[in-house]
């Protein structure tokens, strides 16, 4: 049985420390210029860093480098190909050409995973972009678990699936936020992710998206968190490759105690499936004690019928 990579996106420095200890198998980070929805802004330093701090515990480092480029950012993008280059990162995580074309050129040794968000729905597309270079796809959120599997099976290069964390619903190169408290005369400041601000939609008011914004413009959140905790044994047995844990907006506390629940489970299962299977609720109940009282666990899409 092939135990899949744990992978889980981090903040800072010292949440690196406290994810290996964890259990992950690979880190995600990046900075705001060349990535979205990035958890934490890392500079160069910190980013060669967290490399050689991953790297002394055998864990991996992908870098988002998924953002939308103008003509203006080409240069400073190759130069932040080269730089990951140097440091010998384990991935870049992109999601248009334009990466794709300048890792060829500059860093052509460099290990490409696609995400482009929704737009990885199918496996002709996979295997196209394996074609010219791609190692891994990261299948949209809105996929059920059958066309997941059905992915998986005649996909060309490896698969990576979100197993828990919030999704994103909307972005905008426009601050929107910060436009409308402007118009309202409030003082303007950064509507960044520590501010914790939230939509309500009108008609239930108890129904909460977080929003912020960063230099990519404004980010509005699902109002769930994805947890497919409980059906974690379907995605080993279909033979996908990645898991990963958004942690987005979660303290490195609760961070810890999502990657510490999720190394359990995998290597549990793939010890002994019937022990698993025992274990599923109490690790249900570690999740949901932690989990904000207005945002439950759901399972998204992966068992609603495929509309999308």
């Amino acid at each position: 049985m092939q135990k899949p990579e744990l992978l889980c996106t981090a903040a800072n420095l010292d949440e690196i420390h406290h994810l290996i200890n964890a259990g992950v198998d690979a880190i995600n980070i990046g900075h705001e210029q060349f990535g979205l929805r990035v958890s934490g802004n890392f500079s160069r330093e910190e980013t060669e860093k967290a490399i050689q701090i991953c790297h002394e515990h055998h864990v991996k480092v992908y870098i988002s480098t998924n953002a939308l480029f103008h003509n203006g950012q080409l240069e400073e993008l190759e130069s932040y190909l080269r730089f990951l280059a140097a440091l010998h990162a384990d991935a870049i995580i992109f999601g248009e050409p334009t990466v794709l074309m300048l890792a060829r050129k500059v860093a052509p040794n460099l290990p490409l995973h696609w995400n482009p968000e929704m737009l990885c729905t199918n496996v002709e597309t996979i295997n196209y972009w394996g074609t010219k270079g791609a190692t891994r796809a990261y299948l949209a959120r809105e996929l059920n678990m059958d066309s997941i599997l059905e992915i998986k099976e005649d996909a060309e290069i490896e698969i990576q699936v979100q197993v828990f964390g919030p999704t994103c619903i909307f972005q905008s190169r426009r601050d929107l936020v910060a436009s409308y408290q402007n118009y309202l005369g409030e003082n303007n400041d950064s509507p960044g992710k520590e501010k914790r601000l939230y939509l309500k939609e009108e008609k239930r008011q108890e129904v909460c998206y977080p929003v912020y914004e960063d230099r990519n413009g404004t980010n509005i959140l699902s109002a769930e968190d994805l947890c497919i905790l409980e059906h974690l044994d379907e995605l080993i047995d279909g033979g996908i490759d990645s898991f990963q844990i958004e942690g987005i907006l979660r303290t490195t506390e609760e961070l810890v105690k999502i990657v510490t629940v999720f190394r359990k489970a995998i290597d549990s299962y793939c010890l002994d499936p019937q022990t698993y299977r025992t274990q599923i609720a109490g690790w249900m109940e570690q999740l949901r004690a932690i989990q904000p009282a207005k945002r439950p666990l759901t399972t998204g899409f992966y068992f609603k019928e495929q509309v999308f």
